[in-house]
């Protein structure tokens, strides 16, 4: 759930910066900057998490072949 409340973010925070882009706001480069960054962040996250998923599922195929 965390992790795609993230995402959503990042989409919404990337529309913003086309908007300033688009506007040539000087603070577009800033902000994708930071923004790059966060994704990067999110990225790892979302890495971790689908290993946690496999190793979990690991576990419990590995449960589940011992109760047979």
């Amino acid at each position: 759930m965390r992790t795609a409340e993230a995402r959503r973010i990042v989409v919404a925070q990337r529309a913003l910066i086309e908007r300033l882009s688009a506007a040539e706001d000087p603070a577009a480069a800033d902000a994708e900057a930071a923004l790059s960054t966060y994704e990067s962040a999110l990225r790892h996250l979302e890495e971790h998490e689908r290993k946690i998923r496999t190793e979990r599922k690991a576990r419990m195929s590995e449960t589940g072949s011992r109760k047979i």
